[in-house]
């Protein structure tokens, strides 16, 4: 316990432990290819991210597992990356209609 000189008072000491901080992430500088440059900085710009975000993004699909051809009855299909956009069927006929 801790006494306050003139009051007679006393509180209990308080334990505190220092609040920790995560080491900060990996700080890395390097020097790409001028057209290996442009390709996440264009996706950067077309996405709407820092490039940062970009790279790390890019870095992580080129990681990913490779997609796969799955058969359905006769038909070989690409098995699609869980981020891609799903195209309806009714799409697929218009863009076919527009080819004709």
């Amino acid at each position: 316990m801790m006494q306050f000189p003139h009051s007679g008072a006393s509180l209990p000491m308080l334990n505190l432990t220092p609040w920790h901080v995560p080491d900060p992430p990996m700080r890395t500088t390097f020097t790409p290819d001028d057209d290996a440059a442009a390709l996440p900085q264009n996706y950067a710009k077309a996405h709407s991210l820092r490039l940062g975000k970009a790279v790390s993004e890019l870095i992580r699909r080129a990681s990913a597992a490779p997609v796969g051809l799955k058969k359905k009855g006769d038909l070989w299909v690409v098995a699609a990356a869980p981020d891609t956009h799903k195209v309806r069927s009714q799409k697929v006929r218009g863009l076919i209609d527009d080819l004709s």
